[in-house]
């Protein structure tokens, strides 16, 4: 549906998909990225899952450069990587609204996914 320098926004069965990204170049660096997306006329109850990848949450590439940067993994630090490089999972629910604010704030190099479901059995 839209898709732009900083976002991603699809159309699913049971709602929407809105992904929010900051890259930074060491030339050109983004510390935080601030968001206010407005979704309008919401005729059922949702529930937003939101996923956060940050250099804090889950960056297996940041884990990568903590471990010294090797050019090749030992099967130690793919079972580490496994294990500790994951993303932070909040969940939130709303009522149906004519207007429902989603505000949110991105870290440099991070991510976040927000699934937006629709449907009154959600909740």
């Amino acid at each position: 549906m839209s898709f732009g320098d900083d976002h991603i926004l699809t159309k699913t069965e049971s709602g929407y998909a809105l992904l929010l990204y900051n890259y930074s170049s060491k030339e050109d660096i983004k510390r935080l990225r601030k968001y206010s997306i407005n979704f309008y006329n919401l005729s059922q109850k949702s529930q937003i899952t939101k996923f956060e990848l940050s250099k804090t949450y889950g960056s297996s590439f940041d884990s990568w450069l903590s471990l010294g940067s090797p050019v090749r993994l030992s099967n130690n630090h793919w079972e580490l990587l496994r294990r500790y490089t994951y993303p932070q999972v909040s969940l939130h629910f709303g009522n149906k609204a004519t207007v429902y604010n989603l505000v949110s704030q991105v870290k440099e190099n991070g991510a976040i996914l927000f699934i937006l479901e629709l449907d009154d059995s959600v909740i």
